[in-house]
């Protein structure tokens, strides 16, 4: 998550509080990589934010990829942002 956008109204204190591990970017830039891999076989990718206002009020476009190759290009991508590559 980028630092700056940690406030009252993220996700970020109730991920951990639930135990799930969450890292703030450190990285100088905003990160606008939006990605979700399921299955290791589906990747979600677009503009769409997984927030109520993407979900009720914003034009935002998500695009659907079911191909083994892809996700594992956008896992290695996660891995090494995870990693520490780009200042996480």
């Amino acid at each position: 998550m980028e630092k700056d956008q940690v406030n009252r109204y993220s996700e970020y204190s109730k991920l951990k509080a639930a135990g799930i591990e969450v890292k703030l970017d450190g990285n100088d830039r905003l990160m606008h990589n939006k990605f979700v891999i399921i299955d290791e076989k589906v990747v979600l990718t677009g503009s769409y934010n997984f927030t109520k206002s993407a979900d009720e009020y914003n034009d935002e476009n998500l695009l659907v990829i079911v191909s083994r190759r892809i996700a594992e290009a956008y896992k290695s991508e996660f891995q090494e942002m995870w990693s520490g590559k780009f200042g996480c």
